[in-house]
């Protein structure tokens, strides 16, 4: 598993970020006969800008690429799976007391 990510502030109101985390593949079980998952990478990104010293607006894409992939683990008599969240748009706004 690996994640990391990146912020650069152009201007001192702007703020951009990328950001990610992935998996290499991997066995279910010792045998190696219950199947092959994982093997992802997944970005995001978000802008923020600050509008005032107090009020900071933002919009966040998360799964940029709208990376198909889950979470499977193997109960000893079944695949389960865990599908992740397909490609996300948020919006946001800061307010500091």
């Amino acid at each position: 598993m690996f994640s990391g990510g990146i912020d650069y502030t152009p201007t001192r109101s702007l703020r951009l970020s990328l950001w990610g985390n992935g998996q290499s593949s991997y066995e279910l079980d010792p045998a190696n006969d219950a199947g092959r998952y994982g093997d992802y990478v997944v970005l995001n990104f978000e802008a923020a800008y600050q509008l005032t010293p107090a009020v900071e607006v933002s919009a966040q894409v998360n799964n940029l690429a709208s990376e198909d992939y889950a979470y499977v683990w193997y109960d000893g008599t079944q695949r389960l799976f865990a599908p992740a969240p397909k490609r996300a748009v948020y919006g946001a706004i800061r307010v500091r007391l």
